[in-house]
């Protein structure tokens, strides 16, 4: 890769990768740090032969994640706890996540059984967004605690959070949880 910013940068770190669902060769890179305008995030459709920078509205900073559930839609969160999208696949970029505390954010993932619903993991709560990330509200029945460490979508459709008091459920896209950490050793789960 450092031959495609030959003269951008002596030095490139990547923090997080993440391929296009439904096309095996296109694939997007974050940068572990950019200074320069529109380089933060890389994108190749050819498998890695040729890389290039993505378009307008990138942020200049370090990308330490990017998600990709639906075909030309991906996420790209900043070090700055900020959240960006494109829907064009990477011509285009726009802040979105309007409703996300300033707070560390643990974790975020979008939902494959349903790819416009994302879920936040906080150390304020856990946020859910159901219109592609423009806007999120946090979900607290049946969650014990406000931070929340981790979460993940079953394959069946269930999701699970995790966080000091334990494992919790929601079978209902997130709006509802039930506890289901017991018998866990340690209920500090993250």
């Amino acid at each position: 890769m450092r031959d495609m910013m030959k003269g951008k940068m002596d030095s490139v770190g990547f923090r997080s990768f993440v391929q296009d669902p439904a096309n095996a060769k296109t694939f997007y890179a974050g940068l572990w740090s950019s200074n320069d305008p529109g380089s933060a995030i890389w994108k190749t459709t050819d498998g890695g032969k040729k890389w290039v920078a993505t378009g307008t509205g990138v942020p200049n900073d370090d990308i330490v994640l990017l998600l990709s559930e639906a075909t030309g839609t991906v996420f790209a969160l900043t070090n700055k706890k900020t959240i960006y999208r494109s829907t064009d696949a990477g011509k285009s970029w726009s802040k979105v996540g309007t409703g996300i505390p300033d707070a560390k954010l643990h974790q975020l993932i979008v939902d494959p059984s349903s790819p416009t619903r994302l879920l936040a993991a906080t150390e304020k709560g856990l946020y859910r967004s159901t219109d592609n990330g423009a806007t999120f509200a946090q979900v607290t029945a049946g969650l014990e605690d406000d931070d929340i460490e981790a979460v993940v979508v079953a394959p069946g459709g269930g999701i699970y959070a995790g966080s000091f008091h334990g494992v919790f459920k929601s079978v209902d896209g997130g709006a509802n949880w039930t506890s289901v950490g017991k018998g866990l050793p340690n209920t500090d789960v993250r």
